[in-house]
């Protein structure tokens, strides 16, 4: 390997990593401080939209419970962070060997692999829990950033092999 691609291979394994610790991070809050940064986040948005209608987002009602739209962003986010994982993992393989649909579903089992492992260690902190559909969601993400850095790897690919024909 030459030391450029050494170098880029380097930040590939850094950015894996990074997404994976970010993921581990955010699971090792409690209930109560994710429920907060949630909060914090839709409220920085309705702060840039200017939007007051969609104050409503961060309402709690009488048994204590978010409305539905704050447990639609929060798997937004479980989805986001997994395909990004999924994208990052894709651009981490192809260093290795060309890049292959069987290989993208390594890839794929990796990120399974990966938020089973989040969901259980959420077991074990306080106010959280262990949840399929929390699963079924990372996967979903991850397999669909594998998929779509394979898309855009060989449409890239393709369109540079007919520009070098021409």
């Amino acid at each position: 390997m030459k030391d450029k691609n050494k170098l880029i291979h380097y930040f590939n394994i850094f950015l894996v990593l990074l997404c994976m610790l970010t993921i581990f991070l955010f699971s090792c809050e409690n209930a109560e401080k994710s429920t907060e940064r949630t909060e914090n986040f839709i409220n920085d948005v309705i702060n840039v939209s200017g939007n007051e209608n969609t104050i409503s987002v961060v309402d709690v009602n009488k048994e204590g419970e978010h409305s539905i739209t704050f447990g639609v962003i929060r798997k937004c986010a479980h989805f986001f962070e997994f395909f990004l994982l999924g994208f990052l993992v894709v651009n981490l393989l192809k260093d290795y060997k060309t890049l292959s649909f069987k290989r993208v579903l390594l890839c794929i089992l990796f990120c399974l692999i990966y938020a089973v492992s989040d969901e259980i260690h959420q077991l074990f902190v306080d106010g959280r829990s262990c949840e399929i559909k929390d699963i079924i969601i990372d996967t979903t993400g991850s397999s669909l950033g594998c998929f779509f850095y394979y898309f855009l790897y060989y449409n890239v690919n393709k369109t540079k092999i007919v520009s070098e024909v021409k």
